[in-house]
């Protein structure tokens, strides 16, 4: 098992408590925190973003 990276921030948000819930439910099935299911998906937004500006500076995507 890969050890876990250490963390240096704390991100805080305020959310409806309904939402809170049903995304805890989400992430139980799924068998995850709700703090990895999180860093999942910023992670991914970020990968997604990086990548998108390396083919538009490439000049891949010429539509803005």
């Amino acid at each position: 098992m890969m050890a876990l990276k250490p963390k240096d921030a704390v991100f805080q948000v305020r959310v409806e408590r309904d939402l809170l819930e049903r995304f805890r439910v989400i992430c139980e099935v799924r068998e995850m925190t709700v703090s990895f299911a999180i860093r999942r998906f910023m992670q991914h937004q970020v990968e997604q973003e990086e990548a998108r500006q390396r083919t538009q500076s490439r000049g891949g995507d010429r539509t803005a």
